[in-house]
């Protein structure tokens, strides 16, 4: 990686805002939330919300349950078993147990090289990384079973898909 100095003294070196070939391997946090399927916390609060995903991660290494940590409301299928569910808007893969998500973007576009999650609470449930190029056109980069992990803390970079276009 390569560190915020050089990445400034790099990005300068450009005219039009867009990152030179010589500076790849940089690190980037998630920049804004676009959507997400459910949170647990209330729009009112900052507590569990999907904000909480944004910038670089506050709690990780600490393991536990952090109201500062974005979790899902939704989790698992027993929300689809309920009677008072919503009728689904789309096609759903009943061999995923759930179909949450969360669209987030970042500052600047790159061709994606590494996805790193910090999961600081019960991990192992992520099944796919998407990548979308902001036009509706979404390329999959890892997909994979749930996983049972432990009670621990821990960064998951799975190896992703190389796509052909920058995103963000």
């Amino acid at each position: 990686m390569v560190d915020v100095d050089i990445w400034e003294e790099c990005a300068l070196r450009t005219f039009d805002g867009e990152i030179g070939e010589e500076c790849t391997g940089f690190p980037q946090y998630v920049n804004e939330v676009i959507d997400f399927s459910s949170q647990y916390g209330s729009d009112i609060s900052i507590s569990y919300t999907a904000y909480n995903i944004t910038g670089k991660p506050s709690k990780y290494p600490d393991y536990g349950d952090f109201p500062q940590a974005f979790v899902m409301r939704t989790y698992g299928k027993w929300w689809y078993d309920a009677p008072s569910r919503p009728e689904p808007i789309m096609t759903q893969n009943f061999g995923i147990q759930s179909q949450d998500y969360i669209d987030v973007s970042f500052e600047q576009k790159v061709y994606p090289e590494q996805v790193t999650l910090y999961e600081t609470y019960n991990p192992g449930s992520v099944v796919r990384i998407w990548a979308g190029d902001g036009w509706g056109k979404w390329k999959l980069l890892w997909e994979g079973e749930p996983q049972l992990v432990g009670h621990g803390s821990r960064k998951f970079s799975p190896v992703i898909n190389q796509i052909g276009h920058k995103i963000n």
